[in-house]
């Protein structure tokens, strides 16, 4: 997550961290924040809130930006638009 946060932080205005993935990818879903990542979450943290992220129009990825699936421990997840830009903030 460090290393993450070394290549996002420079280029947004907030860093929160709320204590709930599943609160949190709801609020994704719900157009209240417009990322979200995270290591070392389990599925029964991501795969109701990752459906509201999905349908709402939003992205969920592999850091790679492969092919996510509820048994990935690493979620990176954006409202769609940003989801290209941050990919490459976490590659640096």
């Amino acid at each position: 997550m460090i290393r993450w946060l070394e290549g996002i932080a420079p280029n947004v205005r907030a860093i929160k961290s709320m204590g709930s993935a599943v609160a949190d990818i709801a609020s994704l879903g719900d157009g209240v924040i417009d990322a979200y990542l995270h290591s070392g979450v389990k599925p029964w943290d991501v795969a109701a809130s990752s459906l509201l992220v999905e349908n709402a129009g939003g992205k969920i990825t592999t850091q790679e930006g492969g092919d996510w699936n509820i048994f990935e421990s690493e979620i990176i997840a954006s409202n769609g638009i940003l989801h290209d830009e941050m990919l490459k903030m976490l590659r640096k």
